[in-house]
């Protein structure tokens, strides 16, 4: 994306990565979690914080100045399977398309509740 540092870049790659990936071998996982920590001020919360759904989850989070917003990416804690994101404001600014936002307006909220592999296209879980 234009005008991004590197290290927004690669949270945003980890996060499309972990948003679009339905199966991640949990070798593979550890491999993404691991460059993940690399990332310059990624934090995770030191209890477990409620997704979309209601389930307590980690938060791994990054804020950016550049939208003025925070990106969670919430984790199974006991699988440390992908299970959602939230964004939420930080500093009140004005959107374009929507009007002001103010710090803690949640601007994107999504839980995974369940995921599925199978053999043929069309086949239910």
């Amino acid at each position: 994306m234009a005008g991004e540092t590197t290290d927004e870049h690669n949270y945003r790659a980890v996060f499309t990565l972990l948003d679009q990936s339905y199966a991640i071998p949990p070798h593979a996982l550890a491999r993404v979690y691991t460059a993940l920590a690399t990332v310059k001020d990624v934090r995770v919360t030191d209890h477990l914080v409620r997704d979309a759904s209601g389930r307590e989850v980690i938060a791994v989070m990054r804020e950016s100045s550049r939208t003025n917003s925070r990106q969670e990416i919430f984790i199974d804690p006991r699988t440390y399977a992908y299970t959602g994101f939230r964004e939420v404001v930080t500093k009140e600014h004005q959107a374009w398309y929507d009007g002001t936002r103010y710090p803690g307006d949640v601007i994107g909220d999504l839980a995974r509740t369940g995921t599925s592999v199978v053999d043929a296209e069309g086949q239910k879980p």
